[in-house]
Parts: structure tokens; sequence; C-alpha cells
């Protein structure tokens, strides 16, 4: 089950912080969010707001595992 999307108010009330922090954040990417159109509302996740928090990568910002260049190339995953 997923949580409904939040807007700013509600993100800034959740991560304990003012709605300006929140935009910046969401401007910079260092807090996912989306708007349906430039200069509209923005929505974001309730999780992505609580590790932002508490700063903590979001599933969305997760690395993958680092291959080492033997590895990659045995693997075929070669793009070119």
């Amino acid at each position: 089950m997923t949580s409904a999307p939040i807007n700013v108010e509600q993100a800034a009330a959740l991560g304990g912080t003012c709605q300006e922090t929140v935009r910046r954040a969401l401007r910079s990417g260092e807090l996912h969010g989306r708007q349906r159109a430039k200069g509209g509302t923005w929505k974001m996740r309730p999780g992505c707001v609580k590790r932002w928090a508490a700063n903590e990568p979001c599933k969305h910002q997760a690395l993958p595992e680092p291959v080492s260049l033997r590895e990659f190339r045995t693997n075929g995953r070669r793009t070119a």
C-alpha cells in the first residue's frame, strides 16, 4: 500500500521545516517531487520527505553497488 502524495505545506509539517526549505530542496533535486506544470503545485511521497528530513537517501536516490570493470565486461552489459 502506498501513501497518497502530499503538498509542500504537509511536507514542511512532516519534515519539521518551513515551506520555503521544502521548495528549495525540490528545485535543487535534493527532495523528489513533481509538478504537473511549471509553477504548479508540488506533490511528493511522504516516505521521500521523511528520509530527506532524516538526511537519508530515499529509494530513488540509492545507487547500485559498484561493479569492477572486469565483471562489467564479462557480464556483457556494454551499451556501445
